[in-house]
């Protein structure tokens, strides 16, 4: 299990969620219109909370998933990938994953947690 997800999608919207037991904490950063490269894409309203076990478990089912599947990862963060930074017992990795329909199907999961 994770102790610190830090995920940044595509548009470099940024999710942070740290683990304590049984319970976590999550904040979302989105970009701003100044900060995007066009001057006008917003990442909507920032947002933060908490998440219960359950919630948990399936978010690191997820990460777990895109992780193994090394076919998904690429070495450059282009627009439109992702990028995964976990923290846990074994120290700090991170991995990026291609566009796609598992990247898409994970975004939806988070904007949905």
């Amino acid at each position: 299990m994770f102790q610190r997800l830090i995920y940044r999608d595509g548009s470099a919207n940024s999710y942070t969620i740290c683990v304590n037991g049984e319970r976590a904490t999550f904040e979302y950063v989105p970009v701003t219109p100044a900060q995007s490269s066009t001057g006008h894409y917003s990442g909507g309203d920032p947002r933060s909370g908490q998440l219960d076990a359950a919630q948990i478990a399936a978010l690191w089912q997820h990460v777990t998933a895109l992780e193994a599947n090394t076919a998904l990862h690429v070495t450059d963060r282009g627009k439109g990938t992702g990028l995964f930074a976990i923290t846990d017992a074994n120290g700090e990795r991170s991995f990026i994953i291609a566009r796609g329909s598992e990247l898409a199907a994970f975004d939806a999961f988070v904007t949905a947690s």
